[in-house]
């Protein structure tokens, strides 16, 4: 099969000491009979640009990159090779929507950032091996991707306070496939016909971060706040990036309606004093580079007043695209309960998700409900609701 998609007779192999285990071993038994084969296996639980810079300083015009395994191996090789202009392949280990994008998210100086990725020249998918990956990784597959309605429903937002980019058909036919796996949700985790089709739910999600060379239509509010974890959470905690949106989907979808549910518009205010808190929170790099990432998003008085006139004006509107938006959050909602999703279940405190809610807005230029509810004095008041 290598030969059909690649003339390259030298390669890289990288994995970590699991997914070398599952598959990366017998691809380098195999490799090496024909090819020259070498390979690194990584010791990082972090995506971190480290990693990245090292495993690109054995690419070369000769050497074909070979990611094995998701998450974590998956990000630290799209981004070696963006950054030496290499192709690479990836042999996926368990589902995940990072595959099919040319974004990666990259941890730099304790920040996690959205950076520029390679996108792979081929994925290659061994559909028994994903299969019986462990139940976790499916789950947090599938979690990872049912943030659609809190995304599209930040971006909507943003599109009507900063006129962003808003593309509802794009989204449309990506809620068919999320009807189909929250319906097939319990089959998941056995049946070879809905892991293909969480698999190809990852692969148009991750095609269409690609198309708009932005991971904003699957990555807002919910995703900042499970930055925000990142950054601050014990290092013994080891709740996967799925599980952590899961959490963080749940709760900015009850923000959301209780944002949209009354029949008067809320009323937004201008914020003071907030460079203060960004510099309270963070270290002193950090606190200059959030205070300029801020700066970007954030509504001045004049906006705030015009922002209320619109509001007030096309409430019924936004009213109704947000209830079409959320059409399948009932049936998340018992997959979520059926799953125990909480913070406490996932050894958080709750000082650090309350924190998280707050604060995550500061990490990145993306006008999302956390804005516009802390603005409207929505936030605070409905921390017990939401949490």
């Amino acid at each position: 099969m290598i030969n059909q998609i690649t003339n390259k007779k030298k390669f890289l192999i990288v994995s970590d000491q699991t997914t070398f285990k599952i598959l990366g071993k017998k691809i380098f038994d195999n490799f090496k009979e024909e090819f020259e084969v070498s390979k690194i296996i990584l010791t990082s639980k972090i995506s971190n640009i480290r990693s990245a810079f090292y495993v690109s300083k054995f690419l070369n015009s000769s050497t074909l990159l070979i990611a094995v395994g998701s998450g974590t191996v998956n990000e630290i090789c799209k981004y070696a090779a963006y950054i030496k202009k290499k192709e690479y392949i990836v042999f996926p280990t368990a589902p995940s929507n990072a595959y099919a994008s040319n974004t990666t998210s990259i941890t730099a100086n304790k920040i996690k950032k959205s950076l520029n990725g390679k996108f792979p020249m081929a994925i290659i998918v061994d559909l028994n091996t994903v299969i019986n990956s462990p139940k976790r990784l499916i789950n947090s597959a599938f979690f990872d991707l049912v943030c659609r309605i809190t995304a599209q429903t930040d971006c909507y937002i943003s599109n009507f306070v900063h006129a962003d980019k808003y593309d509802s058909k794009m989204y449309k036919k990506f809620f068919t496939l999320e009807k189909k796996l929250i319906k097939n949700y319990n089959k998941i985790f056995y049946d070879k016909d809905s892991i293909k089709n969480l698999f190809r739910s990852c692969i148009v999600m991750g095609l269409t971060t690609f198309k708009n060379r932005s991971s904003k239509f699957g990555s807002m509010s919910e995703h900042m706040i499970s930055h925000y974890l990142d950054m601050f959470k014990e290092k013994s905690n080891a709740t996967t990036h799925g599980e952590q949106i899961a959490l963080t989907t749940y709760s900015m979808i009850k923000l959301q309606i209780i944002f949209f549910k009354n029949n008067k518009a809320p009323k937004l205010f201008y914020k003071k004093n907030e460079e203060k808190i960004i510099n309270k929170i963070f270290d002193k790099k950090q606190s200059i580079y959030f205070n300029e990432i801020y700066k970007r998003k954030k509504l001045s008085e004049s906006q705030i007043i015009k922002t209320n006139i619109k509001l007030e004006q096309n409430w019924k509107k936004l009213k109704l695209e947000f209830n079409k938006i959320i059409f399948t959050h009932k049936e998340l909602f018992k997959i979520f309960k059926k799953n125990t999703i909480s913070y406490k279940k996932f050894r958080f405190t709750k000082k650090l998700y309350v924190d998280a809610i707050l604060y995550s807005k500061y990490l990145r230029n993306r006008f999302t409900i956390l804005d516009i509810a802390d603005n409207a004095k929505i936030l605070n008041k409905n921390l017990k609701k939401i949490i």
